[in-house]
């Protein structure tokens, strides 16, 4: 049985044994375990660096630090914390302590998955055409400006030049000096603009978070990501230090909508709807696929009721795509609790549901057209970044049915979009369903229907969307248009070194 107290013990023990030596050795000792070259990633996950930042974390919060004690750990001293921390891990929660097993791997999904991936081009390439394209005078792009000294376009190509110093190689470290041969382009005091973004001292890293801790000590901690995602690089003595290289990777690829969304949570994603509903429509426009906009469904429809963004049709059957360009909070993302998350999800999914089912009877009712209704329909909820559910049949069986089962009794009338027919997926791997489809040699339902087929057995069932795409019959590619972009902003960082 989990016990909040129990998992406290644990942390208490950690705690002492960190506590008779120096702090800042100890740090320094639990970043060279990081770093030290491993031969595969599978062996890099075995040292779980999410409970070592987390360790390190912990040092920075105590009261002691720094600790006046001179003591310098040993590698058997070193050996004996980092197993009492990988031990913590058996006093959280186990699968009995979860409503079910698809909330349990959502934990472990949002704790680990960051470290799996490699720099994702694409999502700093999908950063740029959102953004860079705005009006000098949008809100967003002055926003930036205020908050970081740095305008957009100039921090993505930045960005580009400083993953460059680490992809493929060993690499931990960033000399002063690193951007000296692009002082021509940009100014050494827009470069160091765009480094303390990214960047703190140490200190001011305890600082920090301090600010954000309450002092408490809870299970859940150990799920979250660290929060030197704000500041992957650690300044000292002229260089900089990369803390761990996957949260530099996750840092950069989404820093230009984390950093406006600091400013004014509510307020930026006011604004961020309509960008993002844009980008979508244009990733769907360039599949070569035939669509409706909320506008024209608007125009046929009426203003009364809900709407959805877009509607994909294809022969027989309605493709519904809702965006929500929206993220969880952190207790969302790792709760245990499927009423909890039901609830947290409320305003993005089952709207989403909701709203695809009225237009799907008021297409009915209308019968006209401009705009054909089906009796096969499926769904698509879109997000920005991932919610890890995955199925509308995981999501039905294990997390919602009874709200699900509220709007299929109030549109009982219509043909209802059945659970298998659903799914919540990311803009990244919309990206990629448009990019299959533009091929022309599969259909969006007929990918549909190879999921359906998977999921037929529970224990077969993909956890992420990107699990089935790779096992289609078409190949797995990611969108032209976010190539031309990379190589858009390659070429130019290129062209920068030979004026």
């Amino acid at each position: 049985m989990f016990s909040e107290d129990e998992y406290y013990r644990g942390f208490k023990k950690i705690r002492n044994k960190c506590r008779k030596f120096n702090y800042c050795s100890l740090i320094e000792k639990l970043f060279q375990y990081l770093h030290a070259p491993v031969q595969s990633n599978p062996d890099y996950l075995q040292k779980c660096p999410w409970l070592v930042l987390l360790l390190i974390k912990w040092l920075l919060l105590d009261s002691n630090y720094p600790n006046r004690t001179e003591k310098i750990p040993s590698d058997n001293d070193m050996d004996v914390i980092l197993k009492s921390l990988y031990d913590l891990m058996n006093r959280t929660r186990m699968p009995d302590d979860y409503d079910n097993n698809t909330l349990f791997f959502r934990s472990f999904a949002y704790q680990q998955f960051f470290y799996q991936l490699e720099f994702g081009y694409r999502h700093l390439a999908r950063q740029s055409l959102i953004f860079s394209n705005l009006p000098d005078n949008h809100q967003f792009k002055v926003n930036f400006k205020i908050l970081t000294g740095v305008e957009i376009q100039e921090f993505i190509e930045l960005s580009w030049i400083l993953i460059f110093k680490f992809i493929g190689n060993n690499n931990t470290r960033l000399k002063s000096d690193w951007y000296k041969n692009f002082f021509h382009i940009y100014s050494p005091s827009i470069v160091d603009n765009f480094l303390d973004v990214i960047s703190v001292q140490i200190k001011e890293a305890r600082k920090v978070f301090l600010e954000e801790d309450d002092g408490k000590r809870k299970s859940t901690e150990v799920y979250e990501l660290t929060p030197f995602i704000k500041f992957p690089l650690l300044q000292k003595d002229n260089e900089y230090h990369v803390v761990e290289k996957h949260i530099l990777y996750r840092c950069i690829e989404y820093c230009i909508y984390d950093r406006l969304r600091q400013w004014d949570a509510q307020r930026f994603m006011n604004k961020f709807g309509v960008l993002f509903e844009n980008y979508i429509k244009s990733s769907i426009k360039k599949s070569g696929v035939r669509f409706s906009t909320e506008i024209e469904l608007r125009r046929v429809l009426g203003e009364h009721g809900n709407q959805i963004d877009f509607i994909v049709h294809e022969k027989y059957s309605n493709i519904f795509i809702d965006a929500k360009g929206v993220e969880l909070n952190f207790p969302a993302r790792i709760t245990h609790s499927a009423t909890f998350l039901e609830d947290k999800t409320k305003t993005s999914i089952i709207k989403s549901i909701k709203q695809a089912h009225d237009v799907i009877r008021k297409l009915e009712q209308t019968q006209q057209s401009k705009i054909p209704s089906q009796n096969i329909n499926y769904l698509f909820v879109v997000t920005y970044k991932e919610f890890h559910i995955g199925s509308g049949l995981n999501y039905y069986e294990l997390i919602a049915k009874s709200k699900m089962d509220e709007i299929y009794h109030e549109y009982s009338g219509c043909s209802v979009i059945p659970p298998d027919k659903m799914f919540f997926i990311t803009v990244d791997e919309l990206d990629y369903v448009c990019a299959m489809i533009a091929k022309g040699n599969i259909s969006i339902s007929g990918i549909f229907e190879i999921i359906k087929l998977a999921d037929e057995r529970p224990e077969d069932r993909g956890f992420e969307f990107f699990q089935y795409l790779s096992n289609m019959p078409e190949a797995l590619e990611p969108p032209n248009f976010l190539v031309q972009e990379k190589d858009r902003i390659t070429m130019k960082i290129r062209n920068y070194l030979k004026e």
